[in-house]
Formats: C-alpha cells, sequence, structure tokens
C-alpha cells in the first residue's frame, strides 16, 4: 500500500493512500485515518508533522523489504522499523492505531 501526500494539504485531506483510504486533520490537528466503508476512523499520529515522519519511515521500510532476503531479515527490518515510528510516538497507548494495524501486518509479511 502506498501513502501519497497531498502537495497542498488541506484539514479535510492531507493524504490518501491507493486502496482509496484517506488521513486527515480533526480538530485537535491529530492526524486520522478513515478507510473505504469505514465508518470509524482509526488514530495515526499527533500532528501533521510526525506524520510525514512516519510516512517516510514506512516508505523506507516498504523499499528495504522489497528485496529478496531471509525470514530472519525481515524480521529485523520489522522490529527497527517499529522502534523508528515508536520512537516518533508511542501509538501503542492509542486506541484503532494506524501504525499499530500496520506493523501486525508487516510482522506477518503481509507488506
Amino acid at each position: 500500500m502506498r501513502i501519497i501526500l497531498e502537495k497542498n494539504p488541506q484539514p479535510s485531506q492531507v493524504a490518501y493512500d491507493d486502496t482509496d483510504g484517506k488521513f486527515y486533520l480533526n480538530e485537535d490537528q491529530e492526524i486520522l485515518y478513515i478507510g473505504p466503508g469505514e465508518s470509524k476512523p482509526w488514530y495515526v499520529n499527533a500532528n501533521l508533522s510526525d506524520f510525514i515522519r512516519s510516512v517516510t519511515e514506512y516508505e523506507s521500510y516498504c523499499a528495504n523489504v522489497s528485496k529478496p532476503m531471509s525470514e530472519d531479515e525481515q524480521l529485523k527490518i520489522v522490529r527497527e522499523f517499529t522502534r523508528k515510528l515508536q520512537r516518533i510516538e508511542d501509538f501503542e497507548k492509542k486506541n484503532r492505531s494506524y501504525w499499530e494495524c500496520i506493523i501486525e501486518q508487516a510482522e506477518h509479511g503481509q507488506i
């Protein structure tokens, strides 16, 4: 899945993904995600700056994991990706955390 940052972000949409989901700012300036067909948003990041940093780490992870490697090497990359995201924000303390879900998918080799 790709995350595409808007060139001119607006509160109603700061980014989107290739599944037609959208990332937007709520009234507290937090980034939330709503996927196609979903009614309840996922928490993503505390602010736009942290979101951009998280997306950069995600893109780096995707580039690294796309190369042929052993399962052990892949798990090492997933652990490093998790550490980098947690340095940006402790997303595990939030309900319905988008990045926590992404990490789970990465751990199972789905992304």
